[in-house]
């Protein structure tokens, strides 16, 4: 297994940890689909292995209701009345969702092995939800700044360590 495979499904674990569905989304946009149509990425069509979550992350359709889903998700994470992330069922959501994105990590990659990206994906999404959330609570408590701002700096973020980290598996 190559450490820059475990790094970037860590890292977009972490990611992936600060808003659910930013390092899935990251990962579609970046995705490359010839204008035949996310059918001919199948292995039938172009001679290759079967990649699953690969093949599935080129669909327009899902990255598009990734996009939507990540954007209303940072809209929704400024309103009073959410979950805090560290809940159990969205601290679930997160980990598991992280778990996928370290397993498409090595798919994307070419990696045969899945399970030690995907237990790194799960475990960046544990820290970091724990450590955003944290992280979050002491820079409100301790600059009066008001928690939507706070928001909107993580979301910034986000969504920039995403873009950079689902790059790496492109180039």
């Amino acid at each position: 297994m190559r450490y820059d495979v475990l790094a970037t499904a860590f890292g977009l674990g972490v990611v992936t940890g600060m808003r659910s569905l930013r390092g899935i989304a990251a990962l579609a946009v970046e995705q490359k689909d010839d204008t035949r149509g996310w059918l001919r990425s199948h292995p039938y069509w172009k001679g290759r292995r079967h990649q699953p979550i690969a093949d599935a992350l080129r669909s327009p359709m899902l990255t598009n209701a990734l996009r939507t889903g990540a954007l209303a998700e940072g809209v929704a994470d400024k309103q009073a009345d959410m979950p805090d992330r560290i809940d159990p069922i969205p601290l679930l959501g997160r980990v598991v969702v992280g778990a996928l994105v370290g397993a498409a990590v090595a798919e994307l990659a070419g990696e045969d092995e899945k399970l030690a990206p995907a237990a790194a994906g799960a475990a960046g999404a544990l820290g970091g939800a724990y450590g955003a959330w944290y992280a979050r609570r002491w820079v409100v408590r301790n600059y009066d700044v008001d928690d939507k701002f706070v928001g909107i700096a993580e979301d910034a973020i986000a969504f920039g360590a995403s873009k950079l980290l689902a790059r790496q598996l492109v180039r």
